[in-house]
């Protein structure tokens, strides 16, 4: 039938081979075209060279960003915020993808054509690499620094919170010695005038001997204040007991000393108001300030180091060498006056805490722990210190000075 079709059209046996040859050479062409078409549209559609050099740069970021977030996701695990399953879950999806880049980024490679494109390319990729890992190592050393902050964080915290412990234990312990120094100055005082009264009934009793009483009531009260001459002796073991731990408290800083200077505490407010109204001149108001700490007890420093503060200065009337000359700066500064706490060396090796007042052409220094004329030691401030002694010992070299504002150490 179909032979008689094709003699129909006029058309061989021979012909219709030949045809049908041609037909298929021709199926097998358009086939390799759409099979060699189709896989050039599976790899990254990149044809020149700035768009194959975006594409690899694409490539080469999304990698880096997918290895930070694999650094990430662990320190996520670690933390427990994620299971360990959900970890292993994200961790292969972000490889699949590193490894669905690194095939796109050999398939750019292998497009290119010219040899020395190619080199380029590698090494633009070992580049990319490079950065990756130094991405990766930044991570890693952040998250490493971050750790120790935390620790070290913890350590803070846990030190703050015993020295708060330490600080409570130590106001108790202040106010303990307080009311104890408090209550047996009171009665030693109350003794002292019991005792003077029981002196003047003696004399006024036996005017024969009047410079020897010699009565019973008078060995009484010998005896009560001997008595409670070795209690004081007692408290005072005690302190030296806890010694360690009362210095691990009042040990001051460069910033506590500096705080130490008060201008504008309350409880000088009222003697620099009464200074100031009773003269407008400078220098009779430094005077005034020096002459108002006179009522001050000085003490040399006891064993302990102990800072008192300055209502207890002036409630008690007592300080030691170091507290008064801060109590007497901090007055002078609540007047306006450039002054400073300046400490000493003398030539016998102990430390003497001295105030400076510096003027416009000279400086005026002022010794709180023993009354002198103000302006005793008044001149250019090298000149005086050498000038100034005291029990013929003389100052060797100032350590620092300081004031509300400022502290300044000197070397030797």
């Amino acid at each position: 039938m179909a032979e008689a079709f094709f003699e129909f059209l006029g058309i061989g046996l021979a012909e219709i081979e030949f045809y049908i040859l041609l037909i298929l050479l021709f199926s097998i062409v358009a086939s390799a075209l759409l099979f060699f078409a189709f896989k050039a549209r599976s790899g990254p559609a990149v044809r020149n060279r700035v768009e194959l050099s975006d594409e690899f740069s694409r490539l080469g970021a999304d990698k880096a960003r997918l290895k930070a977030s694999m650094t990430a996701l662990e320190e996520t695990k670690n933390t427990g915020k994620i299971s360990e399953q959900e970890y292993k879950d994200q961790l292969l999806r972000a490889e699949k993808k590193i490894a669905k880049i690194n095939a796109d980024m050999d398939k750019i490679l292998g497009v290119l054509a010219l040899p020395h494109y190619d080199t380029k390319l590698q090494q633009e990729r070992g580049l990319e690499v490079e950065k990756m890992n130094l991405l990766v190592k930044l991570q890693e050393e952040a998250n490493d620094y971050k750790r120790k902050a935390e620790g070290l964080e913890a350590a803070v915290q846990d030190f703050t919170k015993r020295n708060q412990i330490l600080e409570s234990e130590n106001e108790g312990l202040k106010q303990r010695l307080e009311n104890i120094e408090s209550s047996y100055k009171e009665r030693l005082i109350s003794l002292e005038e019991e005792l003077d009264a029981a002196r003047k009934s003696a004399k006024k009793s036996n005017p024969g001997n009047p410079g020897n009483p010699g009565n019973e009531e008078e060995r009484k009260y010998k005896d009560k204040m001997e008595e409670y001459y070795h209690k004081i002796l007692l408290y005072q073991l005690l302190v030296s007991r806890y010694n360690e731990h009362i210095e691990s408290s009042e040990t001051k800083t460069v910033p506590d000393l500096k705080s130490l200077v008060q201008p504008t505490n309350s409880n000088i407010t009222p003697i620099i108001q009464n200074i100031k109204s009773e003269s407008k001149d400078p220098m009779r108001q430094y005077q005034s300030a020096y002459e108002a700490i006179g009522d001050i007890h000085s003490v040399p420093r006891i064993e302990t180091t102990f800072w008192l503060t300055i209502k207890e200065m002036l409630d008690n009337k007592v300080a030691d060498y170091d507290d008064k000359a801060i109590l007497l700066c901090s007055i002078l500064r609540g007047l306006g006056a450039n002054s400073k706490v300046v400490v000493a060396l003398m030539s016998d090796g102990s430390n003497r805490p001295l105030v400076m007042i510096t003027l416009k052409e000279k400086s005026i220094l002022l010794d709180p722990n023993r009354k002198h004329e103000f302006l005793r030691y008044v001149g250019k401030r090298e000149a005086i210190l050498k000038q100034f002694s005291v029990n013929g010992q003389t100052v060797k070299r100032i350590l620092y000075e300081f004031n509300d504002k400022d502290y300044i150490p000197y070397e030797a």
